[in-house]
């Protein structure tokens, strides 16, 4: 896609270099040198930060008058003297992105305080999870304040602030007020979640956007805090106003295109922050219904592009600004009905066939959540839950103004949509937590008062809660990261198993039940090995068990289990031994094990494939007589199944109707043929132990088959349910 001629990503570096006492380049290519003084205070201004591709990335943009090249310089925070240079900035593990300079390209009377500046573009690459950072910009050899960045948070848990319409400007007044309600909301909800780093914003940050560079200066980069933030803006009408180059000017967006721009501003993006997807939309509905609806099409490849670049994402969130289900004036518009039953039946569509959870909008001043809605209609009208799991269709949110500076009243139609909405005259700002569990994830959305505004006439007060909603999802199990091993303190048994999350949420034991007891007194025996019947025998019986954030699981890779045998010494030339598994009957492993010793005890370390009980038979030297009884002979070797194929990897079926599954297993002559069946989402599909799927209501399931002989080997079906 061609990218607006207004917005120029920079081109990046990152590197982790040392800086030398005394200043050396650290670009070589471009020979970038570090800046050696501090510049005056309105050398640098406009700093904004924006996401980055991912959260490893982290993008910025400032006006500088220095009028030279620029760069910044990020670096995990030290308190270490000794490793600061002379400037008080870190030596090691230095960040450095450098930045596209140009010429502002605004120049209207509206910016003459503005006109010798540059604006600068950067990238910088590499950050880390739950790590503080420090970062300045500079341009030639002078370089800014310096201001502190932490990435925070990571899977599990991690949280993000929504916040919609400040629609600020410079003026006295009320406006000015209004500037303070929102440096007020911004600085209140970081005292009631201090460990987010990034902010959505449904538009309107300005209210003459074009034009009024100090409307976005003075206005809505105001609150401090915002230095420290990833600001994930949106293009509201009102950032249009004149021109959009003002607002293009002052953000730097990942993934960046041109659909859906008008007046110049820049189009829809994406980006990823841990589990979820964001994708952005620039859509001019209320200032151009007619340019508006060109960019329909557009926007809909643009999001099903977006998903298929990031299929892994637990959750699909769309922002843009006009909301089209709203408790306000706006919700009447014709411009507004046309957008809401063209495109809402279009992202309707995508759900069905993608996932789409969350809509964030703005525009209305006027704070709203709608039912479950499957296109234009509303799943259930009764009641408002406030948690829900397994919603099979979009929630549409509209935040209030988070600066107060105006507030629509509601019209009297019938909101047959909104579950939630109330006209409260506050400014409103939301944090939003996702929680995640290899079973299950959350998104939990709670929206505060942050004033009381001056038509408020509840009691509540300040940061109240307005509304506090959660959407569950349960997943198919999440292997997360790299293999990991844990082990057992009490036994020191090992198991090495996937990374899923947290060490203390994976959990392993094993209990001796038998040590070093003859072979014949054990009781529960599946078999003997039929060559060991000539040699004496000793045995321990271990149960060995993992445990996963609840639930019982068979171990991923190997348990590396120590098997202690106290009266091995009674069994003269060990030679070999054999591991029974009593939790599976006439399974047998024989191993070659070399004798060692633990805490002063003999044993084996051996390697067990699942969670049970095991059984290990030590043989030592031949006897005339065997003095254990055969059990029964060593089974036939297990063949194991090597392929599975289903003659249909997409079912697109009619509510209530049916169809079973033709899977073909080789090779044919496996030992276990037993399949076993399960559906992601059981509403919109079930399937049964043979196979046969029911359709129950529209929407998507994904049914996965997978085998049970211990080979591992799975496939999954594509379920589409029509009405």
């Amino acid at each position: 896609m061609r990218k607006s001629k207004h917005i120029v990503i920079a081109l990046i570096v990152a590197l982790a270099v040392p800086l030398a006492s005394e200043l050396q380049l650290v670009d070589f290519d471009k020979k970038i040198a570090v800046a050696d003084q501090m510049g005056e205070e309105d050398d640098f201004i406009a700093i904004a930060l924006n996401p980055g591709s991912d959260e490893t990335e982290l993008n910025f943009t400032w006006y500088d008058r220095i009028g030279e090249e620029g760069a910044v310089y990020m670096a995990e925070k030290t308190d270490d003297a000794a490793k600061l240079d002379e400037t008080g900035f870190p030596k090691d593990g230095v960040l450095v992105g450098e930045a596209v300079t140009e010429p502002l390209k605004y120049t209207g009377s509206k910016s003459n305080n503005y006109i010798d500046y540059q604006i600068n573009k950067a990238t910088v690459k590499g950050l880390k999870a739950n790590t503080e950072y420090i970062y300045r910009v500079q341009n030639g050899d002078v370089y800014s304040e310096t201001y502190e960045f932490e990435v925070k948070g990571t899977i599990p848990e991690w949280s993000f602030y929504f916040a919609t319409d400040p629609q600020l400007n410079n003026a006295s007044g009320e406006n000015a007020a209004a500037i303070g309600r929102w440096i007020s909301s911004v600085d209140k909800i970081t005292e009631v979640n201090p460990d987010a780093s990034m902010m959505v914003i449904a538009g309107d940050l300005a209210h003459n956007g074009g034009g009024e560079e100090s409307e976005y200066i003075d206005g809505f980069l105001a609150p401090e805090r915002l230095k420290s933030l990833a600001l994930g803006t949106t293009v509201g009408n009102h950032d249009q106003h004149t021109t959009g180059i003002v607002y293009a000017e002052h953000f730097n967006q990942p993934n960046q295109t041109d659909i859906g721009s008008y007046m110049d501003t820049p189009g829809d993006y994406w980006y990823t922050y841990n589990n979820a997807l964001f994708i952005n939309l620039t859509s001019s509905v209320r200032n151009n219904i007619t340019s508006a609806l060109t960019h329909v099409d557009d926007h809909v490849a643009f999001i099903k592009e977006a998903i298929e670049k990031n299929p892994d994402t637990d959750w699909r969130i769309i922002i843009f600004h006009e909301a089209l289900f709203s408790g306000g004036w706006h919700a009447t518009e014709e411009s507004t009905r046309t957008m809401r039953n063209t495109l809402v039946p279009l992202l309707d569509e995508i759900d069905v066939d993608y996932g789409i959870d969350l809509v964030l909008n703005g525009h209305e001043h006027y704070y709203s959540r709608t039912y479950l809605m499957q296109g234009l209609n509303a799943l259930s009208t009764e009641g408002a839950p406030a948690e829900v799991t397994d919603p099979d269709g979009i929630y549409y949110i509209t935040g209030n103004t988070a600066s107060g500076v105006l507030y629509n009243d509601p019209v009297s139609i019938d909101y047959d949509y909104m579950a939630v909405h109330e006209q409260q005259y506050t400014p409103n700002i939301s944090n939003i937590d996702i929680s995640t569990t290899p079973y299950e994830t959350s998104l939990r959305i709670v929206t505060y008062r942050t004033a009381e505004g001056n038509g408020y006439t509840g009691t509540e007060g300040s940061m109240s809660v307005v509304d506090d909603f959660t959407i569950k999802k349960t997943t198919e199990f999440k292997k997360m990261g790299a293999e990991k091993t844990v082990a057992d303190e009490t036994t020191g048994i090992k198991v090495k198993v996937p990374n899923v999350f947290s060490q203390d949420e994976v959990k392993v034991s094993a209990n001796i039940i038998t040590s070093g007891d003859e072979f014949n007194k054990l009781s529960g025996a599946a078999s003997v090995d039929a060559e060991m019947k000539d040699y004496k025998h000793y045995s321990t019986v271990y149960d060995v068990n993992t445990t996963w954030c609840g639930k019982d699981m068979d171990f991923t890779d190997n348990a590396e289990v120590f098997i202690p045998m106290p009266k091995v010494k009674e069994v003269p030339n060990v030679a070999k031994y054999a591991l029974y598994s009593l939790s599976d009957a006439g399974y047998v492993v024989k191993e070659k094990a070399t004798l060692t010793t633990k805490d002063g005890v003999q044993g084996f370390v051996i390697n067990t494939k699942k969670t049970g009980t095991y059984a290990v038979a030590v043989a030592g030297e031949k006897l005339s007589k065997p003095d254990a009884p055969i059990v029964q002979d060593v089974p036939d070797e297990k063949v194991l199944i090597k392929k599975i194929k289903a003659d249909k990897k997409k079912v697109i079926l009619k509510v209530k109707k049916k169809h079973k599954l033709n899977i073909k297993i080789t090779p044919k002559n496996a030992t276990v043929k037993k399949l076993k069946y399960t559906s992601s989402n059981k509403k919109v599909a079930k399937v049964s132990k043979k196979g046969v799927i029911t359709a129950l209501k529209k929407g998507k399931s994904i049914i996965t088959v997978q085998t049970t002989d211990g080979s591992k080997k799975k496939i999954k079906i594509t379920v589409k349910v029509k009405r």
